[in-house]
């Protein structure tokens, strides 16, 4: 295990000034600070965290050493300790060789942050931040169960194709949505990321067909275009319609990150507004829309239509979430 220190660049000015003033009001002089907002890693892997050390009703200068543990169930997977001068400017990166996990275990470890100033036997703040490891294959234990589900999938672009051979993911591939018959059939389709609602015209319509009479639909993030109001004029009304933001995603699991991933600040990129014209409502697609999931729900049939605006496909190697946020929403499960 290696440790350095170094400047860091960008640092959440929101997060710092909450943890000051939490500080603050505790009488304490100094915080550490997590500039990471993520927290899901792949096992068997290095990772680098970074922190901030404020000091607080005192000289904003700080000297000392970072004292860090990590540590699952109760048990020291590793410590160290090292100097942290006024050069440093308060930052500071660990460097984590993260254990190796056995397929389908999910398994939580705690990094314990203290900083003690120069002179001092007592640390001055101290930080313990939550980092839960996943394996690499989310379907290990899930092949068999979608292969009965009988997954459909219309990818007119051909990267959810691609990547769903190379992870062998159980599905039948369609190249017409027009050729589908009776959801029966073909009960779960999923529409592949990137696909132009624009360029293939009636497509939104005939997905919502599909789902009010009985099927589920999973479109991720199209590239652009309109989705029609669900239930206007003579077609199919729903059950129900609602809009969700990343929050979604740790009701499907509360252990995935909801917004931010290793390098990446925002992966949802498709998102919906609702938009007016010709007196007509639809919901247009975009990347500064406002919500990156809605579900259309029509109880009589049990048909189901999800909008999912979350780039999984694209940010498929970014970390657990969009890996496991696909598998919970294709084979929902308790994540206790």
């Amino acid at each position: 295990m290696r440790l350095v220190i170094l400047s860091v660049g960008v640092l959440s000015i929101l997060a710092v000034n909450t943890l000051a003033k939490q500080a603050a009001a505790a009488d304490a002089t100094a915080a550490v600070v997590p500039i990471e907002r993520w927290s899901c890693l792949f096992g068997d892997q290095e990772a680098k965290l970074h922190f901030r050390i404020m000091k607080i009703k005192t000289d904003p200068g700080v000297d000392g050493r970072i004292q860090w543990q990590y540590s699952a169930n109760q048990r020291t997977l590793d410590r160290g300790e090292f100097q942290i001068g006024r050069k440093d400017r308060g930052h500071a990166e660990i460097t984590l060789r993260l254990p190796k996990l056995r397929a389908g275990v999910i398994f939580k470890t705690e990094l314990t942050v203290a900083y003690v100033p120069r002179g001092k036997n007592v640390e001055a703040a101290s930080l313990t931040k939550t980092l839960w490891l996943f394996p690499k294959d989310p379907f290990a234990d899930q092949r068999a169960t979608l292969e009965k589900r009988g997954l459909t999938l219309f990818d007119p672009e051909g990267q959810t194709a691609e990547l769903f051979e190379k992870i062998e993911l159980p599905h039948q591939r369609i190249r017409n949505v027009a050729a589908l018959g009776d959801p029966a059939d073909h009960s779960y389709l999923i529409v592949g990321e990137g696909t132009s609602l624009t360029r293939n015209r009636g497509l939104a319509e005939r997905l919502l067909s599909f789902a009010a009479a009985g099927g589920t639909v999973l479109m991720l993030a199209p590239s652009e275009g309109t989705i029609p109001m669900p239930g206007e004029g003579d077609a199919d009304k729903p059950g129900g319609l609602q809009f969700r933001q990343h929050d979604v995603i740790r009701e499907f699991d509360k252990r995935l990150d909801p917004k931010s991933l290793p390098g990446i600040s925002d992966f949802g990129s498709s998102k919906v507004s609702l938009r007016t014209r010709l007196s007509r409502i639809g919901m247009q697609v975009s990347e500064d829309g406002d919500w990156p999931w809605f579900t259309v729900e029509y109880p009589e049939t049990k048909g189901r239509f999800v909008f999912c605006g979350f780039n999984l496909i694209e940010h498929w190697d970014a970390g657990p979430t969009p890996r496991f946020l696909l598998d919970r929403i294709l084979t929902p499960r308790s994540d206790k």
